[in-house]
Parts: structure tokens; sequence; C-alpha cells
């Protein structure tokens, strides 16, 4: 869960203990959601327009350096 992604969204697995976090997510259909808030996540950090303002914006920050 380098970005923590996993534990933002949805349930870091300690080792092989995949039941539990699926247990975890299917209780109170949290996992609708957990996949609800990481699908808006994704795209406002990765949607093209998204993607282009970031890339012109690092752009910008180095040429002024």
């Amino acid at each position: 869960d380098p970005d923590g992604f996993a534990s933002r969204f949805g349930v870091r697995v300690q080792g092989d203990n995949f039941g539990d976090g699926l247990d975890a997510l299917l209780r109170d259909g949290r996992w609708r959601q957990c996949g609800e808030q990481a699908r808006e996540h994704v795209m406002n950090r990765f949607e093209l327009r998204s993607a282009i303002d970031q890339h012109l914006a690092m752009y910008q920050e180095l040429m002024t350096e």
C-alpha cells in the first residue's frame, strides 16, 4: 500500500488475510462507498484534463526556478 490507495479506499490486507479484508468491505455495503470515493479520486487525479493541468503546472513551476 505504498501510495495509501488501499487504505483510503478499501482495506489494506496484512499478510494473506484477504478473507477478513473482503468481509470488512462487504459489511454494511462499505464496498460501494469505498468504490465511489476511489472512482472520484482517480477521475480528479488522472482524468485527461486534470493530468494535463498538473503537467502544465509542473512545467510552469520548473521554468520559474
